[in-house]
């Protein structure tokens, strides 16, 4: 459910002075009188009598409207609450023109979560299914706030349905500690703060960067034809790492994104073509399709998971189409 409000300006506690978005960094809160501007008032006016708060954060203002891996957001600060049900979002424009705006998203409307970086960059987003049809509502930010972010994710990924698991814990810290090992290190750092405590690996899938080369008159350029890939498949769902393309062999780029699936919104997976699996991911009549590279030596793995996801993909009205949730197209 997504709300308009009316556009309000709330002093800082204690001082003659408001805010306009534009703090120094990004940080936890635990109370929404922690908040600034109009997302203290939003907050609170938009939880529910004896809703529980697991998770509050602030961020500021980041002045750029795009990122890697096709994320785009309009300037604005934000407030982000994880409850026991429901992502709460708050977004201020800071601009005369324009009102505040509450996302509120149910986890059972919630296809998957994504978080990453790039330099000074961040991002968050939700890709979803919204009251008008399917979504994303994404988020820009500093990236010294990136683990905050990443935080949020757990909370989220905590507050879903656990699933049992017969593998002991013996087993469980042996099968992570192997992969570790073998995950570099900016890949290690972003999953390793995801992963719940009493979560199963259960198999993983993994694509180097492949390069094509294109003949120009002075020779042939290298391009970066498929970046690297690496998925985690556990008892919890799918964690899908995809690195930004590669600028050159020897000139490499330092994007990272990590994308969260719940396992109850996996509906199907197919092996497509020679090193493809493709997941269908569905709510109600909604289904998005993510497609995940492996290597070869990684077939096996890829055709056990596809025949261990048989349930069947609902009746939908397309693929799809992402877009931004926050009132038409950006400008640019």
């Amino acid at each position: 459910m997504t709300k308009i409000l009316s556009s309000k300006d709330v002093r800082y506690p204690g001082t003659e002075w408001y805010s306009v978005g534009r703090e120094p960094r990004v940080y936890e809160a635990h109370a929404p009188g922690d908040l600034l501007g109009v997302h203290a008032e939003l907050m609170a006016s938009n939880l529910l009598p004896g809703e529980e708060l697991r998770y509050l954060l602030y961020s500021p203002i980041w002045d750029g409207t795009w990122a890697p891996f096709d994320m785009s957001a309009q300037p604005a600060s934000h407030a982000l609450a994880v409850t026991k049900g429901r992502f709460l979002l708050t977004r201020d424009l800071h601009r005369d023109d324009t009102d505040p705006t509450v996302f509120s998203i149910p986890f059972d409307r919630v296809l998957l979560a994504e978080c990453g970086n790039a330099h000074l960059l961040g991002w968050f987003s939700l890709r979803c299914v919204l009251e008008d049809g399917p979504g994303r509502v994404s988020v820009l930010f500093r990236a010294t706030g990136a683990e905050l972010f990443s935080s949020a994710i757990r909370h989220y990924r905590q507050a879903l349905p656990r699933q049992v698991s017969m593998v002991g814990c013996a087993q469980r810290r042996a099968a992570w500690h192997d992969l570790w090992k073998r995950m570099g290190r900016p890949d290690v750092r972003e999953v390793r703060p995801l992963i719940l405590d009493d979560e199963v690996l259960l198999a993983w899938l993994r694509a180097g960067a492949s390069w094509r080369y294109r003949r120009e008159l002075l020779g042939k350029r290298p391009q970066c034809h498929r970046p690297e890939n690496l998925l985690l498949w556990t008892c919890r769902g799918a964690i899908h790492v995809i690195h930004e393309p590669d600028v050159h062999p020897k000139s490499p780029s330092f994007g990272l994104t990590v994308r969260t699936i719940p396992r109850e919104a996996m509906r199907l997976a197919e092996v497509a073509g020679e090193g493809t699996l493709r997941l269908a991911l569905g709510r109600d009549k909604v289904v998005m399709y993510v497609e995940v590279p492996f290597d070869k030596e990684y077939r096996d793995q890829a055709e056990s998971l596809a025949l261990g996801l048989q349930r069947p993909v609902p009746p939908c009205r397309g693929e799809l189409g992402i877009r931004e949730a926050a009132g038409g197209p950006l400008p640019y």
